[in-house]
């Protein structure tokens, strides 16, 4: 079929990124087989990400040089950002060629805001952007001007105990030191610190802002947004629900199943902790061996999915009460029975995991994205999981955390109001996202 028209879509290439955006971007193209989508990130961030029908996956410039591949991925983002305007509107123009087609819609990873909004706007265009985390983090960055102008008398040691309720309408009371590091901490002139003001400053002009939300988890704040974006504030999300993925399925899943499976049957429903603490970051050798030693004074069954090269650690860890494996798949894990516990560095994604499957967590967080600020809506706010003792993992307060989710009546209580967010989070996927999907699907494709 020849396309009528021609999307371009933009991702921020850095950590989980790339594949989410494909994911949203595929779902939009197998609704429209008559657009064609050009998907642009850097060769490093692509991978293996797969093509589908109406998708093509362009490479766009990372600031390498030929032969001088730079490994850091601090690096590869700095060298990435000097020149991803040019370099995104020399990839779009390669692609207008390849297609035929100018590009009509620009479709924007909302961090991308800054150049792709003025590339839509020298083309004449309309485009959205897409924020993969919550309402929440986002709203923290709308606000940073606010802020930062309210708590620049004294400095943020004067204000530990302000909410950020104070400054941003219908936000949850958590305390403003707990919000995004780059918000409150980093100077704005650093390279993250820019790149997010900038995005706070230019997002509102894009024709919608779509997050990896429901409409019933971050309610209050939702509307504070949708007023910034002249009601045009999409929530397409929880992502694990709405939109599918099959790259669990393609990967050895290392025997978790099966072992889970012999768990239930031995130590019964919601008797294992499940660890894993993501790509980005990692806590400190000696916070990993802490609860490596935590686990076997507790006696808690656990299944960890922990790199390759930590082999020291893996040593403490092979005595047979817990599995340790190199990659494993996270939502088939976290919705098997025999999970009780999510131990998680909070990423929003992970997160969302955890909501749609029912399972409580253990947090350590870093002061690293809204990793701090999801921590408080887990703990404070929403009741479903405890933050480690003084928030690293030691072996008393990681044995303590643990017991407590898996096996204390402060556990079961997090699982019953989990399961009830579980509920609330699948009706809003099946109706009120499916809803905000269509408004999307028609801004891009219409």
């Amino acid at each position: 079929m020849k396309p009528k028209r021609h999307v371009a879509v933009c991702p921020f290439p850095l950590a989980s990124h790339p594949a989410t955006l494909l994911l949203l971007t595929q779902k939009l193209a197998a609704a429209s087989p008559d657009v064609h989508f050009t998907f642009l990130t850097t060769s490093y961030a692509a991978g293996a990400l797969p093509e589908f029908a109406n998708v093509r996956i362009r490479h766009v410039g990372d600031g390498n040089s030929e032969g001088e591949e730079v490994r850091h991925p601090k690096e590869r983002l700095r060298m990435f950002l000097e020149d991803a305007s040019q370099n995104l509107r020399r990839s779009m123009a390669a692609a207008e060629e390849e297609v035929g087609l100018k590009i009509c819609f620009v479709v924007a990873d909302a961090l991308l805001s800054k150049d792709c909004g003025e590339i839509a706007e020298e083309m004449k265009v309309k485009w959205v952007a897409i924020w993969t985390s919550g309402v929440a983090s986002l709203a923290a960055h709308m606000y940073t001007d606010v802020l930062r102008t309210g708590i620049q008398d004294g400095g943020i040691e004067a204000h530990k105990k302000i909410t950020a309720d104070k400054y941003i309408p219908g936000f949850p009371p958590i305390p403003i030191t707990e919000l995004p590091y780059d918000v409150i901490y980093a100077d704005l002139s650093s390279p993250g610190g820019r790149l997010l003001h900038l995005m706070s400053l230019t997002i509102p002009k894009a024709a919608a802002v779509a997050v990896n939300s429901s409409s019933h988890l971050e309610t209050t704040i939702s509307a504070t947004l949708d007023s910034i974006f002249s009601h045009n504030l999409l929530h397409v999300g929880p992502f694990p629900l709405t939109l599918s993925s099959h790259g669990d399925d393609e990967k050895n899943d290392h025997d978790c199943l099966p072992w889970l499976d012999h768990h239930l049957s031995t130590t019964g429903p919601a008797s294992v902790a499940y660890i894993s603490f993501g790509t980005a970051n990692a806590p400190p050798a000696e916070e990993l061996i802490a609860l490596a030693k935590a686990l076997k004074v507790t006696d808690v069954p656990f299944l960890w999915s922990l790199p390759d090269d930590n082999y020291s650690l893996r040593e403490i860890l092979a005595n047979g009460q817990g599995k340790v494996v190199s990659w494993a798949p996270q939502m088939r894990v976290l919705r098997h029975e025999a999970v009780g516990a999510h131990v998680t560095h909070c990423g929003w994604n992970s997160i969302m995991e955890s909501i749609v499957t029912g399972v409580p967590m253990v947090c350590r967080p870093f002061m690293f994205a809204e990793q701090m600020l999801n921590k408080e809506l887990v703990e404070s706010v929403w009741g479903i999981g405890v933050e480690v003792e003084s928030g690293k993992l030691t072996e008393d307060g990681a044995a303590s955390a643990v017991e407590k989710v898996v096996s204390g009546d402060e556990g079961r209580r997090m699982r019953e109001r989990i399961r009830e967010m579980k509920r609330i989070a699948q009706e809003d996927a099946a109706q009120s996202s499916t809803q905000d999907f269509g408004k999307l699907l028609k801004i891009v494709t219409e």
